[in-house]
């Protein structure tokens, strides 16, 4: 017989449902490798005598010794679960956490069978080294699949700070009208050229048009977005984004 330590909250009081998740498969549902709270759950109260934290099962199972359980209450910080849960996801093998992700959007409101793999593949790419689970990584990407965006309000009276930026993006929106195949490459010539015959910072174009797309000013890079929203979504999402901050400025 053996008695493990009791797992507490982080206001070391007796762990309960205030503290978040309650039981594993809500864990599931929040986004979270079923590999990862195995490693977490582990690392409760026993350690393997050094600064290994990152365990495959097998490696846990081989290493698990009743002499490394501790006597001192163990602490359930979700924190910790997410960075080991981050950390998973990124030394997943590229086509199982692409796998995963598409098995998880219907949970987020998303029918990925309306889209094409490879475009799937191309946006979850976009975000592993970004998102902590699941859940986060498909709401990274909420914008690609929306019909209307939301701008954040703070994005907007940030962008409003350095200059026009319905000037900016009617400069952006013609250079990206003859933009090409809206490859990466001729996104980025036609921004390089934009830059340089206005004489401007790449922030002064990149942020508000960062803001028409995906209502944030917080993305993956800005080339990977456009290219994968696409020439059409890319110009009409501009043109809405102008027409909103010039109706705001009258009111």
């Amino acid at each position: 017989f053996a008695h493990v330590p009791m797992i507490l909250g982080t206001d070391r009081s007796k762990l309960s449902k205030r503290h978040g998740a309650a039981s594993v498969m809500e864990y599931a549902e929040q986004g979270f490798l079923p590999e990862a709270l195995f490693n977490f759950l582990a690392l409760l109260g026993w350690s393997p005598g050094n600064d290994e934290e990152i365990f495959s099962e097998e490696r846990l199972v081989n290493l698990f010794d009743l002499s490394g359980v501790g006597k001192a209450n163990a602490v359930f910080d979700t924190e910790k679960l997410l960075w080991i849960n981050g950390m998973y996801i990124r030394a997943m093998p590229r086509d199982e956490i692409v796998r995963r992700v598409i098995d998880f959007m219907p949970s987020r409101g998303i029918d990925p069978s309306r889209h094409e793999r490879s475009w799937l593949e191309g946006i979850i790419s976009l975000v592993i080294e970004r998102g902590r689970t699941l859940v986060e990584m498909i709401d990274q990407l909420s914008y690609f699949f929306k019909d209307d965006i939301v701008y954040d309000e703070k994005g907007i009276d940030k962008i409003s700070k350095g200059g026009d930026p319905v000037a900016f993006l009617e400069m952006a929106l013609q250079a990206l009208s003859n933009a090409g195949d809206f490859s990466l490459s001729s996104l980025e010539e036609a921004m390089r050229q934009l830059i340089e015959e206005n004489n401007i910072g790449f922030g002064k174009i990149a942020q508000p048009v960062r803001l028409a797309l995906t209502g944030g000013l917080a993305s993956p890079g800005l080339f990977e977005v456009i290219h994968f929203l696409g020439k059409d979504k890319t110009l009409d999402r501009i043109r809405k984004a102008m027409t909103f901050l010039k109706n705001r400025k009258t009111h």
